[in-house]
């Protein structure tokens, strides 16, 4: 297994606009409390990494209720998708790939990148 990776290493990869990473609030009995945002990196402030951790924990939070009633509806039927680790939103010019360690990019599409790579990088980043 490959090594750990920095939240700055990963933004330096080609086609990486920006990456932030985040954790879940620290008031886990309240469901409607805002994720924290860890660190940010690469060519975005921070006003933009927090909008990315708040768009990428939500999307998240729908696409994990999927897998698991997906898995919940027969959990006999071992060709279910689940377990997810990622998802990938993808826009006009940019897009976005966000995984379940909290980890979010913005992508540049004018550039040639592998999302399976990209996301491979994203699940290697500490969090």
């Amino acid at each position: 297994m490959a090594g750990e990776i920095s939240l700055q290493e990963l933004a330096r990869q080609p086609g990486i606009i920006g990456a932030a990473r985040w954790k879940a609030s620290q008031y886990s009995t309240n469901m409607a409390a805002a994720p924290v945002l860890v660190e940010f990196a690469g060519s975005i402030d921070r006003v933009r990494g927090e909008r990315l951790m708040n768009n990428s924990e939500v999307a998240g939070m729908s696409v994990m209720g999927v897998g698991m009633l997906n898995k919940t509806s027969n959990p006999d039927d071992t060709r279910n998708v689940f377990p997810i680790d990622s998802y990938y939103i993808n826009g006009q010019t940019t897009s976005m790939i966000a995984t379940f360690n909290r980890v979010a990019v913005l992508l540049d599409n004018s550039v040639d990148y592998e999302v399976r790579e990209v996301i491979t990088l994203m699940n290697r980043v500490g969090n």
